[in-house]
C-alpha cells in the first residue's frame, strides 16, 4: 500500500515519483559500471561529454513531452515542430541571429498552440491530432525551404549554439540542465505544477475544483512546442546546415525517454527528475551500441523495443498497485 490514509494525493504522487527515480538512478549506475567493463573508452571524460551533448537535445524534447503526458495527452509532432520551426527561421538568416532565433521559437509556440487548441477546443484526441500535425508540419517544412538545406555560415553565434562551450561545458548540456531545473521547480513548487498533476490524475475533479484544465492542457502543448523549437538551432549548429527533415525520428526517442522516466500514458504520474535520469540512461545505452559497432537500423529496433518494454512494465506496475 502506498502511503497512509491521511496522506493527500499530492504526497502520494511524490512518494511514487521518489521510488521511480531511485530505481532509475540504480539502473543508471549499473549501466555505467557494466559499460565501463565492456569498453575502456566509455568512462573517459571526452566520451561522457559527447554522450551528454548529443542526448541533451533529445532530453529537451522529452522534457516538453513530459509536461504533455502529465496532463494525460501525447505529442507525436515534436520532431516535425523542430524541423518546421528551424526552416522557417532559416528563411530569415539575412536578418541576423536574434531575429532568426525569435522567429524559430515563435513558430514552435504557434505550432504547439495549434496542437493544444485542436485537442481542447476541437475535441480531437491528442494521438490523432499530433499524428496529423506530424504529417502536416513535415510537409510544410519541405514546402517552406523547397526541400533544400540552408547553410547559415554568416551566423557564427547560431552555429555556436550546437558546438559552443561555456567554461568547458557544451552549451546543449547547460541548456538541458537549466530547463530541467526550471521544470522541476515549476512542477513541485508552483500552483501551475500542482494543477498539471491534478488535471492528469482526474480531469473532471480538477475542473470542478476550479482548475482551468483547458488552459493547463494548452499551456503544456505550448511548452512542448517551444522546447522542440529550441533543439532545431542546436542540431543545425552541429551539422552546419538547416534542413527540412532534421527532426525526423526524434519523437520516438523523446517519448521513450519520458515513459522510461516514469511519465504515465494516462496522466498524473511522472517527474522531471525521472525524465532527466532516463535521458542519461538512454544516451548511455545508445553510446554502448555505437561503441559495440551496432548499426543505425538495429539501434532503431532497440529504441522501439525499449519503448514497448517500458510501457508494458509500467502497466504491469500500475495493475499491481491497484490490486494492493
Amino acid at each position: 500500500m502506498v502511503g497512509s490514509e491521511n496522506e493527500s494525493p499530492w504526497e502520494r504522487l511524490k512518494q511514487i515519483g521518489f521510488g521511480t527515480n531511485a530505481m532509475l538512478l540504480s539502473i543508471l549506475i549499473g549501466l555505467f559500471i557494466v559499460a565501463g567493463f565492456l569498453s575502456s573508452g566509455f568512462l573517459k571524460w571526452e566520451n561522457l561529454f559527447n554522450i551528454a551533448r548529443i542526448i541533451s537535445l533529445t532530453g529537451i524534447m522529452a522534457a516538453g513531452i513530459t509536461f504533455v503526458m502529465l496532463v494525460g495527452e501525447i505529442d507525436l509532432s515534436v520532431g516535425a515542430i523542430m524541423s518546421l520551426s528551424a526552416v522557417v527561421g532559416g528563411r530569415f538568416v539575412h536578418l541576423g541571429v536574434i531575429p532568426v532565433l525569435l522567429i524559430t521559437i515563435g513558430t514552435g509556440l504557434v505550432l504547439g498552440f495549434i496542437n493544444g487548441i485542436g485537442v481542447v477546443k476541437g475535441k480531437v484526441p491528442s494521438l490523432i491530432m499530433t499524428l496529423a500535425t506530424l504529417t502536416i508540419y513535415s510537409g510544410l517544412a519541405n514546402i517552406v525551404c523547397g526541400g533544400k538545406a540552408v547553410y547559415p555560415y554568416q551566423l557564427p553565434v547560431y552555429l555556436w549554439l550546437g558546438n559552443g562551450h561555456i567554461f568547458g561545458v557544451p552549451f546543449p548540456i547547460i541548456l538541458f540542465g537549466a530547463i530541467t531545473l526550471i521544470s522541476i521547480l515549476v512542477l513541485n513548487y508552483t500552483e501551475f505544477g500542482k494543477w498539471i498533476y491534478y488535471t492528469g490524475a482526474n480531469r473532471t475533479a480538477s475542473r470542478l475544483s476550479g482548475g482551468r484544465t483547458d488552459r493547463v492542457i494548452i499551456t503544456t502543448f505550448l511548452i512542448s512546442g517551444v522546447l522542440s523549437s529550441l533543439v532545431g538551432p542546436m542540431i543545425s549548429g552541429q551539422m552546419n546546415r538547416i534542413w527540412p527533415t532534421q527532426g525526423a525520428g526524434y519523437e520516438l526517442a523523446a517519448i521513450s525517454i519520458a515513459v522510461l522516466g516514469g511519465a504515465s500514458l494516462t496522466g498524473g504520474k511522472g517527474t522531471m527528475t525521472g525524465t532527466f535520469i532516463a535521458t542519461l540512461i538512454f544516451g548511455g545505452l545508445m553510446n554502448i551500441l555505437n561503441l559495440s559497432g551496432v548499426g543505425t537500423y538495429l539501434q532503431d529496433v532497440v529504441k522501439g523495443g525499449l519503448l514497448v518494454f517500458v510501457v508494458g512494465m509500467m502497466y504491469l506496475r500500475e495493475d499491481r498497485m491497484k490490486a494492493v
